[in-house]
């Protein structure tokens, strides 16, 4: 399990020192435009939109800077807050992995109730 660990985490340091081009993972990626409160272990609640969301991660725009490798925590409708950690930054653009991968049916809830015809 260790070592399918170290291989997904190597699989999204590539995918996050490689040029962002929005391909990658865009299989189970839906489009959405959803404003959310994001926290960082040391600061308040911030506002925030998530453009596309996966049940490993979600992209982040934030005019507040926040560090890579860091833990936000995140708010998505009435579910309880999300841990994720910030893996790569563009601008005011972040790529966020879950702590915990979404359950298929929560994702299935949050783009259900948010997705957008992007």
């Amino acid at each position: 399990m260790e070592h399918q660990n170290d291989e997904q985490m190597e699989h999204w340091l590539r995918a996050a020192e490689s040029r962002y081009d929005g391909s990658f993972c865009k299989r189970n990626r839906a489009e959405i435009n959803a404003a959310v409160k994001i926290k960082q272990i040391d600061s308040g609640y911030m506002n925030a939109k998530i453009s596309n969301i996966s049940t490993s991660g979600f992209r982040l725009n934030c005019f507040t800077p926040l560090r890579r490798n860091a833990t936000v925590f995140i708010h998505i409708l009435m579910l309880e807050p999300l841990s994720a950690k910030i893996i790569w930054s563009r601008d005011s653009e972040y790529g966020c992995q879950f702590g915990k991968p979404l359950h298929p049916s929560v994702f299935d809830f949050v783009t259900d109730t948010l997705s957008c015809a992007c």
